[in-house]
């Protein structure tokens, strides 16, 4: 699965670029970066938004079980959905997919 090892790839190529420059941000990096914060962090309503989207964006991409403990739940499919759409507008997924 080429788009998991190019998502891995990147924020491991982040890690190493901001230890070598002492934390700050690698500008090129932190282009790549942002996008994703900027929409897979957001999906759903409450504070635990940013986790649920992070764990569904690796459970679709074939890394981990979005499992969450209680008492939170996992993303419904709305939100499945939704999370799926932005991985492939992020070209993160085989195809970008309709929400």
């Amino acid at each position: 699965m080429p788009y998991r090892r190019n998502l891995v790839k990147m924020f491991e190529q982040f890690h190493v670029a901001s230890r070598r420059m002492g934390g700050k941000m690698h500008a090129g990096l932190h282009a790549r970066v942002m996008p994703i914060s900027s929409t897979l962090y957001r999906v759903g309503r409450h504070g635990s938004a940013f986790i649920k989207g992070l764990k569904c964006a690796l459970n679709e991409l074939g890394i981990c079980d979005d499992f969450m403990a209680g008492p939170f739940h996992r993303f419904r499919e709305p939100e499945r959905a939704l999370v799926r759409a932005r991985l492939g507008e992020l070209g993160l997924l085989s195809e970008p997919t309709a929400a």
